[in-house]
């Protein structure tokens, strides 16, 4: 079971930087003044360290800094205003470095031009002598359809304990013009990871997992591999003149995961059963099996950023065998960031193809797709008219949501996959029988499930009596983008056809609702 909120576009993300997080800790000692304790500890104490070079001679000048820090390469980096909390210090000319007191649970991370190494937090109980761990290095040849590749960036990054992730690195090279690129100053984790980097999209293409050692070189394999694909793009006529916007877009090949042995009375139950099932599962050796495979099925997957030309014509290489999904946005310039290519989309488009299996697992031969049209959007907003939508009932006919007019409606996007989905149906069944009746509301929910089917068969157990319809086929995909693409996501519609209430959960639900309906009944 997933309990977990979906969004299509969260599965498809793909990886720019690592991910890191700080957890910040919050000692409240009660109100007024605090009052000094009876028999309470000493402060703690600054740790002296004296750092020493791979060789044993002092590391004069070395940095020390806390581990939300992001390594480059660079041996000292100028404080970063957005953590002011996490200052670095510099050792003298012996090696030696004072560092203030700390709770005891930080660790360290020190780097000087001989080489680095991370301190784990026992270092505030010991300080002393601490030896660095000469650099790693890779370089190689980046090659591109057979030639080598000029003026590329080549990326190596990991994270210096595998375990924590606060502390990582990424270090760039730009390849010379016969292809060749070197890394300097790589931290020698062991588990590591090479990428080529692309610049004018911001983000990776598929990397290859390395070992890289203390005082060693390693010379991956980058590029010239699987083939590539080339198209063109068709933007709406009504945004061809225009030019606030850009495009943005990806492949992906991704394999489907192992259906959750959930027996059919559980999967078509209440959230407590499936979590009772759940919980009881995770303990059987038939999870470790079912785990190790969903396991490979995510490993197998695989994404390539689309580096599009103002023509809309794009080229994406290195792709291997298999089949992919593409597709593109069309995003207003000013949304753009550096943390996501994902801006607000005005259009939309995409396509499936197969790479076919390549002798040798390369190929010269471009695959030439047909011209991919991409179609205006009108998104759901907060204030304004709720994009109209037809689509077919789980049970026979069809709805139209502008026929609802005149009534406040709650739109539920669902799938019988999502834990928190099926979370919501006792709220959604208790508003529905309080106000239902009334002729002044109406309940749509809509299933994003692959195979109707399993919708209608959770519907029928339990027995849900309002509006049921189904979006899991690519004409009800077009649905769920304009409304955020995310399940579980609940809003409230006005008679007027305007969105009023988003993102509702829970006692939320009825809360907007009644506040609605009976304001209106008020002002009537």
């Amino acid at each position: 079971m997933s309990n977990c909120i979906s969004h299509r576009d969260g599965r498809r993300a793909r990886k720019c930087s690592i991910v890191f997080s700080l957890a910040c800790t919050l000692f409240l000692t009660g109100c007024g003044v605090a009052q000094p304790l009876a028999n309470a500890p000493a402060p703690p104490q600054p740790v002296r360290l004296t750092i020493l070079c791979p060789d044993g001679r002092p590391a004069s000048g070395a940095t020390v800094a806390f581990p939300f820090y992001y390594f480059t390469g660079d041996l000292n980096p100028p404080p970063d205003p957005q953590t002011p909390q996490f200052p670095k210090y510099q050792a003298d000319a012996h090696g030696i470095v004072s560092i203030p007191a700390s709770n005891g649970q930080q660790k360290l991370v020190v780097a000087h031009s001989t080489g680095c190494t991370e301190l784990g937090p026992d270092i505030w109980t010991r300080g002393g002598s601490v030896r660095l761990r000469a650099w790693a290095r890779i370089e190689g040849k980046l090659t591109l359809r057979g030639r080598p590749s000029s003026g590329q960036y080549v990326e190596a990054f990991g994270a210096f304990d595998p375990g924590d992730q606060q502390l990582s690195f990424a270090i760039k090279s730009r390849t010379a013009a016969d292809g060749s690129f070197a890394i300097e100053r790589v931290p020698p984790v062991g588990a590591a990871y090479v990428e080529r980097f692309s610049e004018s999209v911001g983000v990776a293409f598929p990397w290859t997992k390395i070992n890289v050692d203390a005082g060693q070189t390693t010379r991956p394999a980058v590029g010239n591999t699987g083939g590539f694909v080339v198209g063109r793009l068709e933007a709406p006529p009504a945004l061809v003149d225009r030019h606030d916007w850009l495009y943005s877009g990806d492949i992906i090949h991704q394999e489907i995961p192992p259906r959750l042995p959930m027996p059919d009375d559980v999967r078509n139950g209440t959230f407590e059963q499936r979590k009772k099932w759940n919980a009881e599962f995770t303990k059987t050796d038939k999870f470790k099996t079912w785990s190790a495979a969903a396991q490979n099925a995510l490993n197998a997957f695989r994404g390539y950023p689309m580096e599009i030309n103002a023509d809309g014509t794009f080229c994406i290489e290195d792709v291997s065998a298999g089949t992919y999904e593409l597709e593109v946005r069309i995003c207003r310039s000013s949304d753009l960031n550096w943390m996501s290519d994902l801006g607000s989309p005005i259009a939309m488009g995409g396509s499936r193809f197969l790479v076919p299996t390549m002798p040798g697992g390369r190929s010269d031969e471009p695959l030439q797709l047909p011209p991919i049209a991409l179609h205006s959007v009108e998104l759901a907003v907060l204030g304004q008219t709720a994009p109209d939508f037809t689509a077919p009932r789980l049970t026979q006919g069809s709805l139209k949501l502008s026929d609802f007019r005149g009534r406040y409606v709650l739109l539920d996007f669902w799938s019988t996959s999502c834990g928190y989905c099926i979370k919501e149906f006792p709220s959604l069944r208790a508003v529905n029988d309080e106000f239902g009746k009334t002729g002044r509301l109406a309940i749509i929910s809509l299933s994003a499930d692959e195979k109707s089917a399993d919708a209608l068969a959770y519907v029928q157990k339990q027995d849900l009596q309002w509006d049921q319809v189904w979006i899991g086929d690519d004409a009800g995909q077009l649905v769920s983008e304009r409304y955020g693409d995310a399940t579980p996501n609940i809003l409230l519609i006005a008679p007027d056809g305007r969105i009023i209430a988003t993102d509702l959960r829970g006692d939320q639900i009825r809360a907007a609702v009644a506040a609605n309906l009976n304001g209106a009944s008020k002002g009537n």
